[in-house]
């Protein structure tokens, strides 16, 4: 997917082409208000998980115990790194093989 950061004076006068080049294009438009991003406009097949739809998905999820401790420290990095604002994707090579990113510190640690 494409991204495309412009700001929301250009937004609001080409409002229907960057709505048009969203839906067609498939493209993302970060909307910047005084040089940082305010908003975005995404296309709506863009897949977006709210804290809603991952907490039912966890209160479906019966994982080992070994594996919801690995997550729970996960979790727990996840969110001293968004404290710290040094949040990144790195990919697991821990129990579970081809599982989803796990959320680590900006220095790359699963800690």
């Amino acid at each position: 997917m494409k991204k495309t950061s412009i700001t929301v004076t250009e937004a609001s006068r080409n409002f229907a082409d960057c709505v048009n080049r969203a839906h067609y294009q498939n493209v993302t438009f970060v909307l910047l208000k005084n040089g940082e991003p305010d908003a975005r406009l995404v296309p709506d097949n863009e897949k977006v998980c709210v804290g809603r739809d991952l907490a039912e998905a966890l209160a479906k999820t019966d994982l080992p115990e070994n594996e919801a401790r690995v997550w729970h420290r996960d979790l727990e990095a996840a969110r001293k790194s968004l404290v710290s604002g040094k949040m990144r994707v790195v990919h697991s090579g821990g129990p579970v093989q081809g599982g989803p990113p796990v959320l680590g510190g900006g220095d790359g640690s699963r800690r």
